[in-house]
Order: C-alpha cells, then sequence, then structure tokens
C-alpha cells in the first residue's frame, strides 16, 4: 500500500474538497486546476521555479531542502522491514497502482490478511497488476511460482528486486511505525499528516488535488509544491514537517520489477535445484517472456 494511492490520500481528501473538473491540459506531475474564471494553470516546472525563485519562510526552506535528494520517480512500495528482497538494478518501473503480496514458505500476505496461492485470484478480483515481494533466500520461490501461475492468465504479475544503495528516509521521532503492519502505518501517517498541516489550507488542497493526477506523478507534485503551499500560508505547519513528508515520500523500499510468467512450454527453462530469490529475479527474461520451471 503506497501512502499517496491508498489510505492517506483517502483522508487528507476529505480536508478539502478536489477540483469539480481537472485541466485536461496538465501534465501528469502537475497541477490540476478546476475551469472556474480566472484560474491559472501552474506545472511542476513553474512551481519548481517559483519556489527556487521566491524567498520561502523558514519551514518551507527547511521542506525544500529536505526533500531535494529523494527521488521521487522511483516507485516504492510498503514492506515488512525484516524482508530481505533479491536487489537489483535491472529491471522496469512497476506500476504504483499494482498491488503487493509478500510470498514467504509459509503463506502469502497482503496486509494483515494471510492466504495460499490458490486463493489469490478471490483475493484480487479486479485488480490488473500484482507485484510479488519475495525472500532473496529459497524460501519464496515455490509459492511465488504458485501464484504467478494461478493469477497469471488474468492479471500482470511481476516479481520485484530492491534498488540496491536506494536510501530510505527515516521515520519521523515519536512515531513508532516500525510495530506496526502496513495499514495501520498508513493509518498512522494519515492522521500526522492531517494534524501536521491542519492551520494550512494551501497545503490541504494540493493534496485534494493530487486526486486528479497521474499516479506515477504524485510524489513529483509533493516534492515540487509542498514547500510553496506551505509558503503560501505563512508555514502555518507543524514542527517536524520536513521529516515527516521526507519519509512520506522516501520511507519505502525504491523497487523495479520484471514480469513473471510461469508456462511449463517456455522456452527458456530455470531449474529450480538451489533456486532462491535472488537466482530467479536475475534470470527472468527482460522482456517479460514465460519461463518453465524444471527440477
Amino acid at each position: 500500500m503506497r501512502w499517496l494511492t491508498a489510505l492517506l490520500l483517502a483522508t487528507l481528501l476529505g480536508c478539502e474538497s478536489p477540483p469539480a473538473t481537472p485541466d485536461a491540459s496538465a501534465k501528469p506531475g502537475g497541477s490540476a486546476t478546476s475551469g472556474s474564471a480566472g484560474s491559472q494553470k501552474t506545472t511542476g516546472a513553474t512551481t519548481a521555479s517559483a519556489a527556487s525563485a521566491v524567498k520561502l519562510c523558514d519551514k518551507a526552506d527547511a521542506i525544500r531542502k529536505r526533500l531535494a535528494d529523494i527521488d521521487a520517480a522511483a516507485t516504492r512500495v510498503s514492506l515488512p522491514a525484516d524482508l530481505a528482497m533479491p536487489e537489483s538494478k535491472d529491471g522496469a518501473a512497476v506500476s504504483p497502482d499494482a498491488v503487493a503480496l509478500v510470498v514467504t514458505a509459509k503463506d502469502v500476505r497482503l496486509g494483515g490478511d494471510a492466504f495460499q496461492p490458490a486463493a489469490a485470484p478471490a483475493k484480487l478480483q479486479g485488480q490488473r497488476r500484482v507485484l510479488l515481494a519475495i525472500p532473496k533466500d529459497e524460501s519464496g520461490v515455490a509459492k511465488a511460482a504458485e501464484v504467478a501461475q494461478a493469477l497469471g492468465g488474468e492479471m500482470e504479475v511481476y516479481l520485484i528486486a530492491a534498488v540496491p544503495g536506494g536510501k530510505r528516509e527515516p521515520a519521523p521521532k515519536g512515531l513508532d511505525v516500525d510495530t506496526k503492519n502496513v495499514s495501520e502505518r498508513a493509518t498512522m501517517m494519515a492522521e500526522a499528516l492531517t494534524k501536521a498541516i491542519d492551520g494550512c489550507s494551501e497545503a490541504k488542497k494540493l493534496f485534494s488535488k493530487l486526486a486528479a493526477s497521474e499516479p506515477s506523478g504524485r510524489a513529483a507534485t509533493v516534492k515540487k509544491e509542498f514547500p510553496v503551499a506551505v509558503n503560501a500560508c505563512g508555514c502555518k505547519v507543524a514542527d517536524g514537517t520536513d521529516d515527516l513528508i521526507a519519509y512520506l515520500l522516501g520511507g519505502d523500499q525504491a523497487v523495479v520489477g520484471k514480469r513473471f510468467v510461469v508456462d511449463k512450454a517456455a522456452a527458456t527453462k530455470i531449474s529450480t535445484k538451489d533456486l532462491t530469490g535472488q537466482k530467479l529475479y536475475d534470470a527472468l527474461p527482460a522482456d517479460g517472456s514465460a519461463v518453465a520451471l524444471e527440477k
């Protein structure tokens, strides 16, 4: 679950109503504007330029500097902190709207819900893309293959790997996120941010506008436009908002993925002998073609 595409966005949308008619010419990642007379179109580029040209109030400037080195273009996935995934720089960007499943030798998990591979199609009805996160050792390989076979005819399945060396932002002080599951953590962060920006109507409006923007550009929009919004309301946000936003944008694992299609008749054969999650990811074809897993 990603905060910008799930619970946090829904919570923040309760603060301000989103624009009734998004501007059709707005680029992904930029600001959508309403169709009311006299409204002005603001792109991410002009907003970024404004942030650097205008002297920001102290908190807005601190937020801008805090977010500067965060890769807002990376797809990030909320995963258990103790999951040691395969690592790779090879792979494609995955959809921020895809559902992430954690697959181990014991079971398959979606948030706090645990089930076996055969139940995956029923659990994921209506989904188009699924990400499989498995340990880099051998423990999740067999079940991941079962999940891929169960879902392959109905949706796109990707095996994901952590981008090595990618910096993960630490949780803000005072928020015990490490003891929470993904859903509980999303709820906690939604509540914390809603409280932090309660006195800044411009920041509330920014998050409302995200509903009309492309999911893949929402993090970049926040990085560019949030400091400007905070400056516009005279920095009426809580202390520590810079660390909170940094964690929301960069606290989850950055990942890449490869299509995982299992077919006994596939030309590409992968031996399951001593097959680890890392070896499986490395062996998957870059073009997304099917593989046959053989003993």
